[in-house]
């Protein structure tokens, strides 16, 4: 647990990560909306960038919520149902095969997964 905590810090003072929490007892609504647009925009464009909307990415990047993960924890597991996806802000992640050694992918900043359980009702297909 002291490990978690002592990564998370790491990861919130050294990155771009903000946390709604953070945030809620500092600043009045429409700066938290505003704040969490510009540390998310980036990632959202990249996907969203087709549909020429700031409003609509703006929109997206008020429901994003910072997740932390140590390194080796899993993310995703495979025949998992899913009802989220993930935008990678920092880091790295490997798509696994079943036996959970072969990489298929690595995810690294910019990169999003996970977006086939928004789309469609299925299982995930591999372990991140």
């Amino acid at each position: 647990m002291e490990q978690y905590f002592a990564y998370e810090y790491q990861q919130k003072y050294n990155s771009n990560l903000l946390s709604y929490s953070d945030l809620k007892g500092y600043l009045p609504w429409n700066l938290r909306q505003r704040a969490k647009y510009r540390v998310s925009n980036k990632l959202l464009y990249g996907l969203f960038s087709e549909y020429e909307s700031e409003n609509f990415v703006r929109k997206l990047s008020i429901m994003l919520t910072a997740a932390i993960f140590l390194p080796g924890d899993y993310i995703m597991y495979k025949g998992e149902l899913g009802d989220e996806m993930y935008f990678m802000a920092e880091g790295t992640a490997f798509v696994l095969l079943e036996d959970k050694q072969t990489v298929v992918q690595t995810l690294t900043r910019g990169d999003h997964f996970g977006e086939m359980a928004l789309l469609i009702v299925t299982k995930r297909s591999s372990y991140v």
